[in-house]
């Protein structure tokens, strides 16, 4: 199995996350302020600045490893520098 490396703006070189070995990541976005993958099987992981609760795990904690956000449904998941992740449905 490949290993996940990714890429980040405040990174100097890609590295691998650890917290996401083993899951088959299909998406990652990453920004200044934090980061968020979605797996094949369609898990949301949120990791990096939490304030405004921006990382969409019910509270303002910043975050250092991936986390799993639950949530029932999502239509669309949107990450982007000074933006938060949108669960819409």
């Amino acid at each position: 199995m490949k290993h996940l490396v990714v890429y980040c703006s405040a990174q100097e070189a890609p590295r691998l996350v650890e917290a996401l070995v083993g899951r088959a990541v299909s998406v990652v976005a990453c920004g200044s302020e934090y980061s968020a993958a979605v797996t094949t099987a369609g898990e949301l992981y949120m990791w990096g600045r939490g304030n405004y609760g921006r990382l969409g795990i019910g509270t303002s904690d910043d975050l250092s490893v991936p986390t799993h956000v639950s949530f029932q449904r999502v239509v669309m998941c949107v990450a982007d520098e000074g933006k938060t992740v949108e669960r819409l449905g």
